[in-house]
């Protein structure tokens, strides 16, 4: 075993366990139901007071990443809230009997909507028989009968004194097909044109004279019989409205009595009264059901049935609606939303009426809350505008979207706006948001309340029961097997992991859920009644397992000799980076070798993978931060003049990040002092211009991928990785790691600055700046300064134009790089 060097990281450092036996019980079964929602006090505050403020423009953007729970826990909230809240009104829509066009809308408490619909319907079967009834009774009949023969009686009265009249002056009266006609007579008889012809010219003149006086009677008689016919049509129609009246009378009263607290209704009672009284040659014509064979029917609408206009089209019935209704919409495209118009075709034609008109997600949320997916709703076009619209106007306001955005105008419904109380919660990506806030002065007016949702919460000895309350709750819901205590505490740990810190467990619930889910499964597979801790283990292996493949490959590579990667020995100027590689589901470390030559010249530190544009900014800061660096530490009393490359063999990727310009420092050092670093060392660090390491992210696979690379080629107790040393709190290494840091096979070295770790790197000292403005000899950074002084003098000797092919004498350690 070989000697544990000062710094060096106790395998206890290296992972926090989860004691099982802080647990009081014995398997999650024992455990009470999880009350509440775990590690977000900050969102659940937030979502409270957004709920519970009534102000407008106060909806709630919920951000955060996927799979912390944001829906369900702001559904269980607010299903919550809403158990408390009234029941919201019903929506109708009804005919507008002074404007078809524009339906009007009405509301009723919660339920009487589908009362209303369901008494209309019954009132229009009654007047399909009330009417017809009515209009055929013995009463209505005599009534009838009895004007039109009074009216028949004066007609043949007065046209029996025209003829008497006629005759008496030489004429017969006769009715033609262009009405009645004076006819001159001789014997009794019309006399025929020829008998006319033989007339004297006065005889004829006072035969004319004569039949003028008698066509100005008969007109003025016949001006009087229409005359009183519109009259007696007038009486006619008169009793037949009495008649009808009073048949539907009593239907119509019940009604009235039903309804008779709501003046909308009355109103609307009242107006689809006088419409069928008005109407009568309508209904009668439905009622008695005519027959139209033979007829071609070229206006749709002529089809539609006249009592069709007294149905109510209930758009929103809240009858089985417990408290104020919680929507969440899973598809917010604009008609989802808003509501449509439907349409369907008649005779070739597209026909729609108010009973046609469909409720949007919007009308069902009125009065509560909707909830949508902020991603959802930006990939459907219109849908976030037809939202601010609504929330800005306090109504919703049905429009066919074709119609809104054609040039064509086409005619169509605009039903009545219904006006809108409802709290719109989206839920989206940090990203949205703050694009949303920045880009929208809208949006920031009309979601005044941000949710934000944390993905780790502390891991305090409450959190970790809350833990196992949860694993309690999904395995209870999900019919799963109870998990006992140790495998609570490994999924505990697991929280850790996911988190990459020994003080904090993951939130992101769906990826608790997933686990808890498949240790179900290995435990099943085993025949287990409890999950143990080892299926836990087995479920995080084998996602693992299911992912790697490209981790297996890269590896394989590096093994076999194909990705250059020395894990022994020493080399001048070359380190071994630690890089995270990403596709998409799975996460892991892989070393890189970064070079490193130094030179004559002023160019500084040129990376070479950023002058052919594959690298990102951050890297690129990264690399400028050597310079400063080198500058500040070696520059302070004279010009630093060199020049250095850097890349990242074998890299044929796209690279960012700052978490290898600690590394690319020290191969910079190494190359100038000459002094080698040991390849069975691996870096991760950023630097700043003082030299101090700064902390990054993925600490645990970056060390992982590494181990595992020494392990294929051998362990030889003197690998090991650096670290910031204010990445500690985030290791949760896996026990094989331990194991081999506990044994001395390996080595984990948290350094804070560039000194610290150069010392490791090379087992030379770094040198600290004395009074006298020099470090002491035989260090790295005496080597490095010497070699600067050395380089700078040569430069100058160059551009002054003297030789300088003997001057190679080195001083120190101090060797050509």
């Amino acid at each position: 075993m070989n000697t544990r060097k000062v710094g060096e990281l106790m395998s206890e450092k290296l992972r926090r366990d989860c004691d099982p036996n802080q647990f009081k019980f014995e398997h999650t079964g024992e455990l009470n139901p999880l009350g509440g929602i775990v590690g977000q006090e900050r969102a659940l505050i937030a979502i409270d007071f957004g709920v519970k403020m009534k102000n407008n423009g106060y909806n709630i953007y919920v951000l955060g990443p996927g799979g912390a729970g944001r829906t369900s826990t702001v559904k269980e909230l607010i299903d919550k809230q809403a158990r408390k809240m009234p029941t919201p009104d019903d929506w109708c829509y009804v005919f507008n009997f002074n404007n078809p066009d524009e339906p009007n809308a009405i509301s009723l408490p919660a339920g009487k909507g589908k009362v209303l619909k369901r008494k209309m319907e019954k009132f229009i079967r009654e007047l399909r028989v009330a009417i017809p009834n009515a209009l055929n009774s013995e009463d209505y009949q005599q009534e009838k009968n009895k004007i039109v023969q009074n009216f028949q009686k004066m007609q043949n009265d007065a046209l029996l004194e025209q003829d008497k009249k006629a005759r008496e002056a030489g004429f017969a009266l006769q009715k033609g097909p262009m009405g009645f006609l004076l006819v001159p007579t001789r014997d009794g008889k019309p006399m025929t044109p020829e008998q006319y012809e033989e007339l004297s010219e006065k005889e004829r003149a006072e035969l004319d004279e004569v039949g003028q006086g008698l066509r100005e009677d008969l007109d003025k008689t016949i001006r009087e019989i229409r005359k009183k016919e519109q009259t007696i049509k007038a009486d006619v129609g008169k009793l037949e409205r009495e008649t009808v009246k009073f048949a539907i009378g009593y239907h119509i009263s019940d009604l009235r009595e039903e309804f008779k607290d709501y003046d909308e209704v009355i109103n609307y009672f009242d107006q689809a009264k006088t419409d069928l009284l008005d109407n009568l040659d309508d209904f009668k014509q439905t009622s008695e059901g005519d027959e139209k064979e033979g007829v071609l029917i070229l206006n749709p609408a002529s089809e539609t049935d006249s009592f069709e206009r007294f149905l109510v089209n209930v758009i929103v019935d809240n009858s089985r609606t417990k408290g104020a209704p919680v929507i969440v919409e899973t598809n917010p495209t604009y008609n989802n939303l808003i509501g449509r118009i439907d349409k369907e075709s008649r005779m070739g034609a597209l026909f729609t009426d108010f009973t046609m008109v469909k409720a949007g997600s919007l009308h069902k949320a009125n009065g509560g809350f909707i909830i949508i997916e902020a991603e959802h709703i930006f990939r459907t076009p219109f849908a976030y505008e037809a939202v601010k619209r609504t929330l800005k106007n306090q109504s919703i306001r049905i429009t066919d979207l074709s119609e809104e955005y054609s040039y064509v105008s086409t005619k169509t419904l605009e039903p009545e706006p219904i006006p809108l109380s409802t709290k719109v919660i989206l839920i989206g990506s940090n990203q949205i948001y703050y694009a949303l806030y920045n880009l929208d002065s809208e949006f920031r007016e009309l979601f005044k309340v941000k949710a934000d949702f944390n993905v780790e919460m502390k891991r305090t000895k409450k959190n970790e029961m809350q833990y196992a309350h949860f694993i309690r709750n999904r395995c209870q819901q999900e019919k799963l097997l109870h998990f006992n205590k140790d495998a609570v505490a490994r999924v505990v740990e697991y929280g850790s992991e996911l988190v990459d810190d020994q003080d904090k467990l993951s939130t992101r619930f769906a990826d608790i859920c997933d686990i808890v889910r498949e240790a179900n499964y290995w435990a099943v597979e085993r025949e287990h009644k409890l999950v143990q801790s080892d299926d836990v283990q087995r479920a995080i292996d084998a996602r693992k397992y299911r992912s790697n493949r490209t981790e297996e490959l890269i590896q394989e590579l590096i093994h076999e000799g194909t990705i250059f990667i020395d894990v022994s020995g020493e080399k001048v100027g070359q380190v071994n980076g630690l890089a995270i590689y990403s596709n998409g589901d799975y996460s892991f470390g892989k070393p890189s070798r970064i070079s490193v030559r130094t030179f004559l010249g002023k160019n500084g530190v040129v990376a070479i993978d950023r002058e052919v544009k594959m690298s990102g900014r951050i890297h690129d800061k990264g690399v400028l931060i050597l310079s400063g660096y080198l500058n500040g530490k070696f520059g302070a009393t004279r010009q630093v003049s060199i020049s250095a490359t850097i890349t990242f063999e074998q890299n044929y990727e796209g690279i960012d990040g700052d978490s290898a310009s600690s590394t690319e420092l020290y191969g910079i050092l190494s190359s100038l002092s000459n002094f080698p670093i040991k390849q069975g060392l691996a870096v991760t660090g950023s630097v700043n211009q003082w030299g101090e390491i700064q902390p990054i992210g993925g600490v645990n696979v970056k060390i992982e991928g590494f181990f595992d690379i020494c392990k294929k080629r051998g362990l030889t107790g003197e690998q090991g990785v650096l670290i910031p040393k204010s990445n500690v709190k985030n290791l949760m290494l896996k026990h094989e790691v331990l194991e081999a840091v506990k044994e001395g096979k390996f080595h984990i070295y948290p350094v804070s600055t560039i000194d610290e770790g150069i010392e490791l790197l090379t087992g030379v000292p770094a040198g600290r700046l004395r009074k006298n403005g020099e470090y002491p000899k035989g260090t790295v950074n005496w080597a490095v300064d010497q070699r600067m002084r050395e380089m700078a003098e040569l430069l100058r000797d160059s551009e002054s134009g003297k030789d300088t092919r003997n001057n190679s004498t080195k001083k120190g350690n101090n060797k050509t790089a």
